[in-house]
């Protein structure tokens, strides 16, 4: 299993983490030119099954209360993705445990143009420190041209008004 990371991913634009907090959407895009390789990720990358992606990170304190994945060019094939989130420290949490699964509870099938939420309602808590996003390819390998876009929602509460 590799892992890959977006370009700019540490630097992409976000609000600021004031204390009060702000609702706001991050946007994690993944894009794959007709040969299935990766567009604006480090490298010319075409991922295998089980690699992982990280598109984006989420500052400490955002409070993920809602996404949506939208295939806008399907891949053509029987390919899926699982979408969840680690630590960018590599240490886990007890109160918000990090996994492959725990933005969409269900693996998200690619092989068909779709508008797909989060399947099951879970309990909003802020991350407590910065995470990635981490995308999973499952399934078979992404042949063909594909774009997903993933908007996840929530609050950015700020890093210093975390609960104990």
């Amino acid at each position: 299993m590799a892992t890959y990371t977006k370009n700019w991913v540490r630097n992409a634009p976000q609000y600021d983490c004031r204390p009060y907090g702000n609702y706001t959407e991050l946007l994690a895009e993944l894009e794959f030119d007709a040969s299935g390789e990766l567009v604006n990720f480090e490298g010319a990358v075409t991922p295998a099954p089980t690699d992982v992606l990280i598109p984006i990170e989420m500052p400490a304190g955002f409070a993920f209360s809602d996404a949506t994945a939208i295939i806008s060019d399907a891949a053509g094939q029987a390919a899926t993705i699982t979408v969840g989130h680690a630590y960018v420290d590599g240490v886990d949490d007890a109160a918000h445990p990090e996994g492959t699964a725990t933005i969409f509870s269900a693996a998200v099938a690619l092989d068909t143009a779709a508008r797909i939420r989060t399947p099951a309602p879970t309990a909003i808590i802020p991350f407590p420190k910065r995470a990635s996003m981490v995308v999973t390819i499952a399934g078979v390998q992404i042949a063909s041209a594909c774009k997903v876009q993933i908007a996840i929602r929530g609050v950015l509460t700020g890093s210093g008004n975390l609960p104990d």
